[in-house]
């Protein structure tokens, strides 16, 4: 799979959540022993935040980098490892079969674990912040953009700001 996807964006859905709890059974299935917590994160997690209609989950483990095992264990349920798209402390997953999921394996309670669920609640609780920063998002796509990796850095430094305000808060 192509890390630059197309994209597009919806209003929010209460269905995204019953969405993430089903998944995160089937990963605490396969992950049994490997995982310490698993987050619903991104805008799937804020209520009313309109975004892509792709669940981010948050999987919190105690030992990075990934083994060949969880790794194959994701795969068998149907994601696949985006090892070009992984970072400096991220295991990345794809599954895109069905409703679409994103699945970020991090060090548990390392800054990304930290950074994505103090965003997360930041604009759970600053409907304003949420709301100036889901115009952002209808904006770019409305300008025209689709694709994930351009997407992404049209919003990165607002994303930046909202971090900012969410430590100070």
């Amino acid at each position: 799979m192509n890390v630059d996807e197309k994209i597009h964006i919806e209003i929010y859905n209460p269905l995204w959540k019953s969405y993430f709890n089903q998944e995160k059974l089937c990963l605490g299935r396969v992950l049994e022993g490997d995982f310490i917590c698993i987050e619903h994160i991104g805008s799937t997690a804020v209520p009313d935040m309109t975004g892509k209609p792709i669940i981010d989950i948050l999987v919190g483990v105690l030992n990075f980098p990934l083994t060949k095992a969880i790794i194959q264990n994701l795969e068998h349920i149907g994601y696949e490892y985006m090892e070009k798209a992984s970072v400096i402390g991220r295991a990345y997953f794809v599954k895109r079969t069905g409703q679409p999921y994103n699945v970020h394996v991090v060090e548990f309670e390392k800054e990304i674990w930290k950074n994505n669920l103090l965003l997360r609640n930041y604009l759970i609780s600053h409907k304003d912040s949420a709301q100036k920063y889901a115009q952002l998002k209808k904006k770019i796509v409305g300008q025209g953009v689709d694709t994930l990796l351009k997407y992404s850095a049209l919003k990165a430094d607002f994303i930046e700001e909202l971090l900012q305000d969410a430590h100070c808060n």
